[in-house]
Parts: structure tokens; sequence; C-alpha cells
């Protein structure tokens, strides 16, 4: 599990690499980045090592295996050795650990605007709700 763990953190620096191939709105750039541009994938991928770095080790791995590798709640149940159940709620937890600890230079930085994050909160709207236990096996995949 250590090894696979490693090899994880590894492979983070390159899609970490991949981060920002386009500005805050989402637009993707034809040309090379601007120095600016540069400076700021630096900043906003050392917030997120750092980040990644500050989650408890089952809350990483779950978050990195889900969010960075891919894969499926059944294939981390067995990297992890753990139910489906436990790696919804490590990953469900991991990611809101990230989001608090994000989400104020994500706003600095224009990915985010407070304004409207306020606005689709106050309507209890939910951009991605995760998926429950049981909504998981009805897919049949688990």
């Amino acid at each position: 599990r250590a090894g696979r763990a490693r090899a994880l953190a590894r492979n983070l620096e390159g899609e970490l690499n991949a981060l920002g191939g386009g500005d805050a709105a989402g637009h993707v750039s034809t040309g090379p980045p601007s120095p600016d541009q540069v400076v700021s994938r630096k900043h906003t991928r050392r917030h997120i090592e750092d980040a990644l770095e500050k989650l408890p080790d089952d809350y990483k791995l779950a978050v990195t295996l889900a969010d960075i590798e891919g894969l499926s709640y059944k294939e981390i149940a067995v990297i992890m050795e753990c139910p489906i159940g436990t790696v919804m709620s490590r990953i469900y937890r991991g990611r809101k650990r990230l989001h608090k600890m994000l989400y104020a230079h994500a706003v600095d930085s224009g990915f985010v605007d407070p304004e409207n994050e306020q606005a689709r909160t106050k309507r209890g709207s939910r951009a991605r709700a995760p998926i429950s236990l049981d909504a998981y096996r009805k897919r049949g995949t688990a």
C-alpha cells in the first residue's frame, strides 16, 4: 500500500504540471503561457500540493486514486483493503478538507466568484453531490 502511495505521489507532479491549460475562466490558450500565467500556475500548484500533504494519509490516498488516477470506488477499495463505503467517506471528507484549504486561493486567483458561489449555496444546489452507497450498488458496478 505504501509503495502505491509513493508512486501516486510521483505521478501527482505530472498531473499538476498539466494544471492550468487555460485561464481562470476555463478558456484554453493557443500560445505559450505568459510569465504571469507561469507564476500563477506554480503558485496554484504549490497550494494544491501543500493542501494534499496536509490531508491524513487515508484521505490523501483515496482522493488521489479517485480524482487523479481516475479509479473506481471498487478499485480503490481493493487497493486500500477496506469496504467501498469507507472509500466513499474518505473521498468525500478528503475533498471537503481540500475545499476548505483551497477556497481562499481559488477566490484570490479568480477561479471562483464568491458572489456566484454564495448565490449557488443559498439556493441549496450543489455542483456535484456525492453518490450514496445504495445508489452506487443499484448501478450494478459494485
